[in-house]
């Protein structure tokens, strides 16, 4: 099917069922309720051609990780697959909310049969809902499920551990070295980016994270370390 005709009947169903699964969202990966259950079009984005195939690729950003809807076309401009998928990042090496980081439902070879209007929308249907199922029933038994936590056993004072405050400041001790880095090599190579852009809002988290910590006593005697 000829990638004009894919877009907008992709789009067209993901509309539909973004407002029906909005609140299973809300309720669970979304608590801070950052997505409207829109998948917007214009937001659709090609990064890279690879042997003949052009990647196109649209994502979400939930409170807890992203959705991303991705597929590839031919030269010819013919869709050749289709990707629907949840992500979210391991915080180290001992905390790996969801293995491998993903759940995906995944459409590869994609078949002549699909290219019938009537069965790609069904197809989209069925794996976005699929997607949706999978994402409902692993946070229910997921440690980052609030109704997990063990509230009767945690104290004020177990607080800066229990909401992983040290590996808070490593992180962002580890976007601002980062991001001062982008932002260097961006200048040196003559390169256009949004680098400075990322440093200044870095400094932002450690001047917010600062902050928490001076004015709650329940932070006493924990102090700034971005190494973690």
């Amino acid at each position: 099917m000829h990638i004009t005709q894919f877009n907008q009947i992709l789009f067209d169903e993901l509309n539909k069922l973004g407002p029906v699964i909005l609140d299973r969202i809300h309720g669970s990966v979304d608590a801070s309720k950052l997505w409207d259950g829109k998948f917007e079009r214009s937001l659709l984005a090609t990064k890279k051609q690879y042997n003949g195939q052009h990647i196109y690729h649209h994502t979400v950003f939930l409170s807890f990780g992203s959705l991303r809807i991705s597929y590839t076309s031919s030269d010819k401009d013919d869709v050749t697959n289709l990707i629907l998928s949840y992500h979210i990042p391991e915080v180290n090496r001992w905390f790996q909310p969801l293995y491998r980081n993903r759940i995906e439902r995944a459409t590869w070879n994609w078949a002549k049969h699909l290219d019938n209007e009537a069965k790609l929308r069904k197809h989209i249907v069925s794996k976005l809902n699929s997607l949706f199922d999978g994402i409902t029933e692993w946070y229910a038994d997921a440690s980052i499920n609030i109704k997990k936590f063990d509230t009767a056993n945690i104290t004020p004072e177990k607080i800066p551990y229990e909401t992983s405050t040290f590996y808070l400041m490593g992180a962002i001790g580890r976007v601002r070295l980062c991001a001062e880095l982008h932002k260097q090599r961006c200048n040196a190579l003559g390169v256009q980016s949004n680098a400075d852009r990322i440093s200044a809002l870095s400094n932002e988290l450690l001047k917010e994270m600062q902050f928490e910590l001076d004015s709650s006593n329940v932070f006493n005697g924990t102090f700034i370390n971005e190494s973690y």
